[in-house]
This record gives C-alpha cells, structure tokens and sequence, in this order.
C-alpha cells in the first residue's frame, strides 16, 4: 500500500475525532454518535449507488454465516460494549457538570 494513502488515512481519522468530539460537546453523546453514524451510511449509500457496480441488491447475497449466527460471546461482546457505552456517558456527564460549576 502506498505511503502517502495512509498518511491521507490518519488525518481523515484524527479529523472525525476532533469533530466528534466537537458534536458530542455540542450535542450530546448519544446524538452526535447518531448524527456520524447517519451522515457516514448516507454517505456510503450515495457512493454504492454512483460508483458501484449496478447491482443494489448484492447487498444481500452476503455470506450467512457472517450475519446471522450469536453465540454466547457475541452477546457477552454487545452488553459489554454497552456498559463502556455508559461509563464513558456518566464520565462525560460528571465532567461537564464540574466544568459547569466553574
């Protein structure tokens, strides 16, 4: 792979992370996530749709195996990503409520 791509790479991502966490001040956790997420699947969607191959519906020739099966430590991966979830909202709430106070 190219140098010069990766480079182009990690200031893309290090700007979305200075932008989120610019949204996130602005409008909370929960919505600023959102509002990435929904700007980047509609992003995504217009570029399948103009530059992909024509064929939409291949979307839903992916491999089954990949999608449908949870076993147990998937589970245990979501509820854990979730209880992350929420100590990094109740941090966040804390300190912004002392930056508030000052």
């Amino acid at each position: 792979m190219n140098s010069s791509r990766i480079i182009i790479r990690r200031i893309i991502l290090n700007a979305q992370s200075s932008i989120n966490g610019a949204f996130s001040r602005k409008l909370g956790t929960y919505e600023a996530a959102f509002l990435t997420f929904f700007s980047g699947a509609l992003l995504l969607a217009i570029l399948i749709l103009f530059f992909g191959e024509g064929n939409i519906l291949k979307v839903f020739e992916a491999p089954k195996w990949q999608l449908v099966p949870f076993t147990w430590e998937r589970m245990l991966a979501i509820l854990l990503m979730f209880i992350a979830l929420r100590f990094i909202y109740i941090g966040n709430k804390k300190q912004r409520n002392e930056t508030e106070r000052l």
